[in-house]
């Protein structure tokens, strides 16, 4: 993952309001562009046979001709019987086209043939009369699979209609005669027979097929456009889908469209020739089903209107039948519906749907209302008003409900994607609450224990107890525990940090040597091998105070993946250096464990942390942030099987800076605090009890010591006479028993120097007490031994003062711990105290105390720290609680 410098070249508000009035101009400009081309080609189509029959040429002979229909099994070849033989044949139907429907015909079969008769009477011709030798006849739909034209009893022409408009004729007739046209179709399912709704016209035969290739082409585009318009919202819509897997309502939306651009295809009769008339019916009609129950869906999804998915198949298999029957009807029989009929059927349905959504959205979308009412105007005028209903206000409506469910379908994209940008703000709200909760109790961990320090080491000077080794350690602890709040807080400023940086040119290797002296000397418990190799000797341009935070955040981070992510308190860290295209580039490398590839893009994410239980995870977000300030980046890349490397590149400036100069060690021991080791606690070897006798009496010493050693021979006495005597004692020694004459100040002493201590003391007057035996071995023998684990050396040396040797173990570190009483069993503890936060381990106290718990399940199991608004199934005590007594069993 790479972070770059970056200037924001977020636009203005101003530049976002014009932006957005431009686009909403441009889209209106364009929709009105749209509309008025729509409506342009809609009139020159509706109004295709008025424009023909205003021409000079032109005549309506619809109710000028005659016509007779035969219906027969066997074919009648083309002769002079069937076409001129008297025209008045009883065996001839005598029909009015194109009102006639030849479908109502019981012997209207496939297989059979139907014959037309059409007279066209010379009278016809008088009001054409300026025409000469090319007068037509003009049949503008006759809906056969196959069939003849014979002319005046001559065979003129074979139709085998494969595209639309090849059903539509123009017949050359002759003037002054009777002239009989007859029509011979070969019948299959589906034929029609010659149209019921269009005009008979007679004229000039170049006009007709003038008119008629603008009309075809007007139609097509027409139909085109629509499809168009509508196969590519489908096209952007699945796109939509396929990328961004927002699927909500979008099967609705896309059942729909593709219902509605078969719908356009059939009105225009783009399927002529692969289905005949009667299958381009029954999928008009499936065509509608599934643009009416995907309608009545999406707006039930819209409106959150819940329906339960068996009303909806059942709704959709009464629909089918019902439809499927007036489908029928409109074919054969037309007993409820004919064509026409059965087209509005289906514009009363969408009315029906769209008016019971009507109430539901009035105050849910002001757009999508208006759009609903202008559709349902457009479908009822389309219904019962306009004479084309395939091809006129129909596809208006259709291409209108076609955009406002499109329209819809992007708002609830839109909606959903602002519920989810909106969710995820509160699970990134959460997750922020819960790390700046974590990061307050981490600080006011490590806040609390300096203070405890400071606390406990002014007790001490107070009491005069504390000796020079004491304040040593002391020193020590409070400098290592202030500089981790301080490296936490400076994470947080650094972070939250939003003032401008002065870049100038600095010593690069003067902060780095300080930023590894400061880490190095704070992680004394570890053994890292440091290697160098800096191969650029120029000074850098950037803020001194800033590098020293960011270098010291990457040794940190590269000393915690060794110990708390490889598990190990030994490792190698290797720092290098030179000049890549006139840039200072930094490396810095870690033999710790590889980070997962799942994690490498977040490890520079605000509040992300992994496998450390005091981060703050905001360490390397502030050294990201630090970087971009600097004009720099950050690279970090997994090593196959050795570790990770940190790459940064920083400006490169133009003094020179030599590496030689500064202090560099090649081990992280010699970087390590120059003071006296306390007591070697790691020695299995019994520890003498220790014992202090305050009384001037020799006599009385004696008989002590007898009581004292009697089956006990590791005990060590030390006498003394007078009270000056034993303060000194008491203050450079701890003693396990304090047998102390109150008439040579041992009650003093007692309530003076031992109040603190958890040492057994005895206090007598003259005599000695009777059951001094007894005493002395409950004193000596029956006090719980005590494991203590913190990873503050101060608070170790402090339970060491408090208790005694004999029965207290101090440890550092949950890993020690583990190791003793998972061992050989050396040690046996009746109490442990286990410290909450430990800074050398990834392993926190109570994590620690439920692996004691499996192996001594009867054991007492303390936490120690300075929190106590938490909840544990263990007993908690404070840091400077050092009496365990008051918990035994």
């Amino acid at each position: 993952m790479v972070c770059k410098y970056y200037i924001d070249l977020k636009p203005t508000k101003q530049w976002d309001f014009v932006k957005n009035k431009l686009v909403v101009s441009l889209t209106i400009a364009f929709s009105l562009f749209f509309l008025v081309f729509v409506v342009r080609i809609t009139d020159d189509l509706s109004k295709a046979n008025s424009n023909i029959l205003k021409s000079q040429n032109v005549i309506d002979v619809t109710n000028l001709i005659s016509t007779r229909l035969l219906i027969a099994e066997k074919i009648l070849e083309v002769d002079d019987r069937w076409v001129k033989e008297k025209f008045d044949d009883s065996e001839w139907g005598s029909i009015r086209i194109p009102k006639f429907q030849i479908v109502k015909m019981q012997n209207f079969k496939e297989g059979n043939h139907a014959y037309y008769r059409i007279k066209v009477p010379k009278s016809a011709f008088t009001k054409i009369n300026h025409l000469k030798s090319e007068t037509f006849l003009f049949l503008q739909s006759i809906y056969f699979n196959r069939f003849d034209i014979i002319i005046n009893g001559k065979f003129y022409r074979t139709y085998n209609p494969r595209k639309p408009g090849e059903n539509r004729v123009v017949i050359p007739v002759d003037e002054g005669i009777d002239n009989i046209v007859g029509i011979r179709g070969h019948i299959k399912t589906g034929d029609t027979g010659i149209d019921s709704r269009n005009k008979i016209m007679l004229g000039k035969g170049l006009e007709f097929n003038e008119v008629h290739s603008a009309n075809y082409k007007g139609q097509t585009v027409f139909q085109l456009v629509f499809i168009l318009c509508k196969g590519s919202i489908l096209f952007v819509f699945a796109l939509i889908y396929l990328l961004l897997k927002v699927d909500r309502s979008f099967e609705k939306f896309f059942i729909f469209g593709i219902c509605a651009v078969i719908e356009e295809l059939v009105a225009g009769d783009y399927f002529h020739g692969l289905l005949n008339f009667n299958q381009m019916v029954y999928l008009y009609n499936f065509a509608n089903v599934g643009a009416s129950v995907s309608v009545f869906l999406f707006f039930a999804d819209l409106v959150s209107y819940k329906i339960r998915g068996r009303l909806v198949l059942v709704f959709a298999l009464i629909l089918i039948f019902i439809s499927s029957f007036l489908a029928f009807d409109s074919l054969y029989w037309n007993y409820i519906v004919d064509l026409s009929e059965f087209m509005r059927f289906w514009n009363v349905l969408v009315v029906s749907i769209l008016i019971y959504y009507v109430p539901k959205i009035i105050n849910f979308d002001k757009v999508l209302l208006v759009g609903m009412i202008a559709i349902i105007i457009l479908y009822l005028w389309g219904a019962f008003f306009s004479n084309n209903i395939g091809l006129n206000l129909k596809t208006y409506g259709n291409l209108l409900l076609f955009f406002i469910v499109a329209y819809q379908t992007f708002a609830l994209f839109r909606r959903e994607q602002e519920a989810l940008q909106l969710k995820e703000k509160q699970l990134m709200d959460q997750e922020k609450d819960v790390a700046i909760g974590k990061i307050a109790r981490l600080l006011a961990h490590d806040v609390r224990k300096p203070l405890e320090l400071m606390k406990l080491v002014i007790d001490k000077l107070l009491s005069g107890d504390a000796s020079e080794e004491f304040i040593e350690i002391a020193k020590e602890d409070m400098e290592m525990s202030i500089s981790s709040v301080d490296q936490q807080v400076n994470d947080i400023i650094n972070y939250s940090k939003t003032s401008f940086v002065q870049l100038t040119e600095i010593s690069f290797y003067k902060v780095l040597a300080h930023a590894i002296k400061q880490i190095m000397a704070t992680h004394q418990e570890m053994k890292i091998d440091i290697e160098y190799n800096f191969n650029q000797q120029t000074k850098i341009f950037g803020d001194q105070m800033r590098l020293s935070g960011a270098l010291a955040n990457l040794l940190t981070n590269s000393v915690e993946a060794i110990r708390d992510l490889g598990g190990s308190y030994e490792g190698k860290i290797k720092l290098s250096t030179f000049c890549e295209n006139d840039h200072f580039i930094f490396k810095i490398f870690n033999d710790g464990p590889e980070i997962p590839d799942h994690l490498l893009t977040n490890i520079f994410k605000p509040l992300f942390t992994h496998g450390k239980t005091n981060g703050t995870g905001l360490g390397l977000a502030s050294v990201v942030k630090t970087l971009n300030e600097h004009n720099g980046s950050i690279i970090v890349e997994n090593r196959s099987q050795e570790g990770v490397e940190f790459i940064l590149k920083f400006q490169k400036g133009f003094e020179f800076d030599d590496s030689a100069a500064y202090e560099f060690k090649n081990s992280s021991i010699l970087y390590n605090y120059d003071t006296a080791k306390i007591l070697n606690i790691e020695s299995p070897s019994p520890i003498p009890f220790r014992v202090l006798v305050l009384d001037n009496d020799p006599s009385k010493v004696e008989i002590i010591n007898k009581h004292i050693t009697k089956g006990y021979s590791s005990n060590v006495i030390q006498r003394c006479s007078n009270y000056d005597e034993a303060v000194n004692l008491i203050k450079r020694n701890r003693f396990d028993l304090y047998l102390l004459n109150s008439q040579n100040g041992g009650k003093l002493i007692y309530e003076n120097s031992l109040y603190y201590l958890s040492a057994e003391v005895i206090l007598y007057s003259e005599n000695l007490p009777t059951n001094l035996t007894n005493l002395c071995q409950h004193g000596l023998t029956n006090r719980k031994k005590i494991l203590f684990v913190d990873d503050t050396k101060l608070f170790r040396v402090s339970w060491l003062m408090f208790h005694g040797e004999h029965n207290i173990q101090c440890v550092s570190s949950p890993e020690e711990a583990l190791s003793m009483v998972e061992g050989k069993n050396i040690f046996c503890f009746d109490i442990f105290v286990l410290d909450l936060h430990f800074s050398n381990s990834s392993m926190d106290g109570i994590s620690l105390a439920k692996r004691i718990r499996g192996i001594y399940p009867k054991s007492l199991i303390l936490i120690s720290s300075s929190i106590n608004d938490f909840e544990t199934e263990f007993r908690l005590i404070s840091k400077s609680d050092y009496d365990v007594r008051k918990y035994s069993f």
